[in-house]
């Protein structure tokens, strides 16, 4: 009888395993040679890239990203975030930024439980073996996401997906000089909206002092300062506790109340931006062109 004390091709591990440079210093590792089995594993996946097709389906270019992303697989990532770039459409933005929100805001150590442990990274460089490429190309696609929604601020702030976001996108849409709304209500229930959800998600009750706890700077993200005293001061929002009513600080309250009711003489701007106007949507922008240029031209003719 024949006894194996050693399994060279042990079932429970990859066929071709990762060099490991766990132990290995970083300015080494820039230096290293790529492995044997790191060049078989590049030429194995080479076929992946070599008819990369476009996609025009947003769904589909997601979840490919997604399995370029676990497997580590930078070119194919690269490929598709290139393509989500031109697939950003006012009904998809919100599921884009979701989706990619747990690579951007994922801590360094969070962002390793994501990836497949037997896949070797496949690489155009060097510097890609580091997993912090993926920061520029995806903060670029979100930035492109954020402009989208800014221009559109009610349509997004009050979509069904709002809710599901990551609490920095809430906070970088929501305090944003350039989100464009309506009407400052329009945020207050968007953020207030997004807090009820994150209590749910993460098993607290909606009391105050709980949606408090979890808006944390979020609570100053509306514009207080540009809404009437009537809507600053009103009981229910729909469905939800007026501004006055949830309590931001209450010496921070008295001060928006009395800006509110004393606009024209008082010079001195609310803090955290709170009576800051944002900026003009084109709508605006072209009224505001439209009735100076009949101003002028009435003023020419008279003069």
């Amino acid at each position: 009888m024949v006894q194996v004390a050693h399994d060279p091709q042990q079932e429970n591990g990859p066929l071709i395993a990762r060099t490991n440079t766990e132990n290995i210093p970083d300015d080494l590792k820039r230096n290293m040679v790529p492995s044997v089995t790191d060049d078989a594993y590049k030429v194995v996946t080479s076929s992946m890239m070599a008819d990369q097709t476009r996609q025009v389906n947003p769904v589909t270019a997601l979840s490919l990203l997604e399995s370029a992303l676990i497997n580590r697989n930078v070119p194919i990532a690269k490929h598709y975030i290139s393509d989500l770039t031109d697939l950003i459409k006012k009904d998809n933005a919100l599921t884009i930024l979701n989706s990619i929100s747990k690579w951007i805001h994922s801590s360094e150590a969070d962002r390793q439980l994501n990836f497949e442990p037997s896949a070797p990274p496949l690489v155009d460089n060097a510097a890609e073996r580091n997993d912090s490429w993926m920061e520029e190309p995806l903060g670029e696609l979100r930035d492109k996401i954020l402009q989208k929604i800014q221009k559109n601020g009610d349509f997004y702030l009050r979509h069904s997906e709002f809710p599901k976001l990551h609490y920095q996108d809430v906070f970088d849409i929501t305090t944003s000089d350039d989100l464009q709304v309506s009407n400052e209500l329009v945020v207050y229930c968007a953020i207030m909206c997004w807090a009820e959800a994150e209590c749910q998600r993460t098993g607290l009750s909606t009391e105050d002092v709980n949606i408090k706890a979890v808006l944390k700077d979020l609570i100053y993200a509306p514009r207080y300062g540009l809404m009437s005293k009537k809507e600053f001061s009103a009981r229910t929002i729909e469905h939800h506790k007026g501004p006055d009513r949830i309590g931001i600080q209450s010496e921070v309250n008295e001060e928006i109340i009395r800006f509110i009711s004393n606009k024209k003489r008082i010079n001195r701007a609310l803090p955290h931006k709170l009576s800051k106007a944002r900026s003009k949507s084109d709508g605006e922008v072209m009224k505001e062109k439209v009735i100076i240029n009949c101003l002028t031209c009435f003023t020419a003719v008279f003069d």
